[in-house]
Formats: structure tokens, C-alpha cells, sequence
């Protein structure tokens, strides 16, 4: 049996595991993880438990940290950042004329 800890970074994405280290984690904690990509901040969906290792890719990245309210600032602007300039995600993205309001409706609701 492994320790595992369960992130993910999109609200219905996939789960991905990382070793916790000794580190306790409860469902909802934010977190500061080890990818491929580099750091990335996601949320705990599976908090610490123990796994069969065959369920997991081996080797298994690292948890660096729970993340901190200056963390949870930094991804807060990010995303706005992001929602203002989608063609940063999608560059085949255009604003169609008129939907400013569809994007406010958007920014309210989330």
C-alpha cells in the first residue's frame, strides 16, 4: 500500500495522485503540486489514504505544499486574467460583437 493524496485543477477534471509527504490534507484543501508542467495550485478532492500501488503511475510526484492565502491571491488574479483574454488559452478565440453581456453574466455568476 502507497500513501496517496488526490488533486485536481479543474473543477470537474480528472484526478490526478501525488505522494503527501507528511503532510495532512482534508478535502477542499488548496495545494501547491509537483507536474510535469511545474508547480500547479488544485484543490483536494481524496484526502490522505492508502492505495494499492498498482492503481498509481509510479514514480509519484510531489506535494510541495498547502497553499497559502498569497497563493490563493496570485490563482485568483490568474483566472481573471485569463477570463479578460481568453485568446490566451485558445488563440482561435475572437470576441463576437455583443457578447459583452453574456460575458458579464458570466463574471456574476462566477
Amino acid at each position: 500500500m502507497i500513501k496517496i493524496v488526490g488533486v485536481r485543477f479543474r473543477p470537474v477534471g480528472k484526478i490526478y495522485y501525488f505522494d503527501p509527504k507528511d503532510i495532512s490534507f482534508n478535502k477542499n484543501d488548496m495545494a501547491i503540486v509537483e507536474t510535469a508542467r511545474g508547480l500547479e495550485y488544485g484543490t483536494v478532492v481524496l484526502g490522505v489514504s492508502e492505495v494499492d500501488e498498482s492503481r498509481v503511475v509510479q514514480p509519484l510526484k510531489n506535494v510541495v505544499r498547502i497553499a497559502t492565502k498569497e497563493d490563493d491571491k496570485k490563482e485568483k488574479v490568474l483566472q481573471e486574467y485569463l477570463f479578460n483574454n481568453l485568446w490566451l488559452i485558445d488563440p482561435n478565440w475572437e470576441r463576437a460583437s455583443g457578447s459583452e453581456r453574456v460575458e458579464q453574466a458570466l463574471k456574476t455568476e462566477y
